[in-house]
């Protein structure tokens, strides 16, 4: 095995620290859902509407660790990769998907009114032609499992996994779709609506494949970039906006959805958050330990019973004594 392939071979395919920023998009999505529900503390705490930035950091999450599995497996020659690509998308997308759909068809027939009205939308929907309610993510991403692939064996197969074409192709698709979006005319929950999302993962996926950062932090610049992009994802939400600027913005705009793939990207390349944390909460209480309360304690309190030497006029201030005691035996 030569450099290059024991280089991609440490690569590892599951990141469990992008965790943390799955649990931020749940966040997003059940903020947004449950605010109307919840007595208003200030109008800027209505996250309503704010879940969409949710949905954009999953589709920016799948693209990144979709692709750079992909880009690996195709740079390793991994043989028999994209049946095993499929079925694990099937798998992972189709089984609860049906579920979901027959129990909502089940609610309406029970006179709980759903999206799903009928036989015909659960078989619109399992066919990708559908996307109502909070079904609208799946078609969405769902498509981008089958058009993927396309893509990045262009980007293999064709380029060569030359940086500098590739990254030109997916830039040029990023400029394409964003325009096809602005005209207008493409059906609900189109792939390319949301497809300069998608290709802002794939180019940080390739890009870390291509280079490999060996765990090296970006640096303090880009933290702190990282934490211009969460302030920029919050100012944005429509409640904040509206109270901050007076306005709202559009967040399901072409120019939103570049904006918030931009944002949480730079948030994906940094740890800028989790150092703010880190240093402000973390680390000052992380060498807290219940013995070092109890000393401090117990060390407070033999203190405050000892009599109070020096406080009296004719007392020898504290320390003087032994200085004067050396001076006397000098002579």
């Amino acid at each position: 095995m030569d450099g290059h392939s024991k280089e991609l071979s440490r690569q590892p395919n599951r990141l469990a620290a992008l965790d943390g920023l799955r649990g931020v998009a749940v966040l997003f999505v059940l903020l947004s859902h449950t605010s109307p529900y919840f007595p208003s503390i200030h109008p800027a705490f209505n996250f309503k509407g704010a879940g969409k930035y949710g949905v954009y950091l999953f589709f920016l999450l799948s693209a990144y660790l979709l692709d750079r599995q992909i880009a690996l497996a195709m740079r390793r020659g991994e043989r028999n990769y994209w049946g095993n690509y499929f079925l694990r998308r099937v798998l992972r997308i189709y089984p609860l998907f049906a579920v979901a759909l027959v129990l909502h068809l089940l609610l309406t027939r029970l006179g709980i009114t759903t999206v799903i009205k009928n036989w015909e939308d659960v078989a619109a929907h399992l066919m990708l032609q559908e996307g109502k309610g909070v079904f609208w993510s799946i078609p969405v991403e769902m498509t981008y499992y089958l058009v993927w692939p396309v893509i990045m064996l262009i980007c293999g197969a064709v380029l060569g996994w030359r940086p500098a074409p590739v990254f030109a192709f997916l830039a040029a698709l990023i400029d394409a779709a964003a325009w096809l979006s602005k005209t207008g005319g493409l059906p609900p929950g189109s792939l390319i609506d949301y497809l300069p999302i998608f290709l802002t993962g794939a180019i940080l996926a390739v890009h870390e494949v291509l280079y490999p950062r060996h765990g090296r932090r970006g640096g303090l610049g880009l933290d702190a970039a990282a934490l211009v992009a969460t302030a920029v994802i919050v100012a944005t939400i429509p409640a904040v906006a509206t109270t901050l600027f007076g306005t709202r913005f559009r967040l399901n705009s072409a120019e939103m959805r570049i904006l918030a793939g931009a944002c949480w990207a730079t948030v994906l390349l940094t740890v800028g958050f989790s150092s703010l944390t880190y240093w402000c909460i973390e680390k000052p209480l992380s060498g807290i330990r219940l013995a070092d309360l109890w000393r401090s304690r117990r060390d407070r309190d033999a203190v405050d019973d000892l009599p109070h030497v020096g406080t009296e006029p004719h007392d020898t201030p504290v320390g003087e004594g032994p200085a004067v005691e050396s001076q006397d035996r000098r002579g």
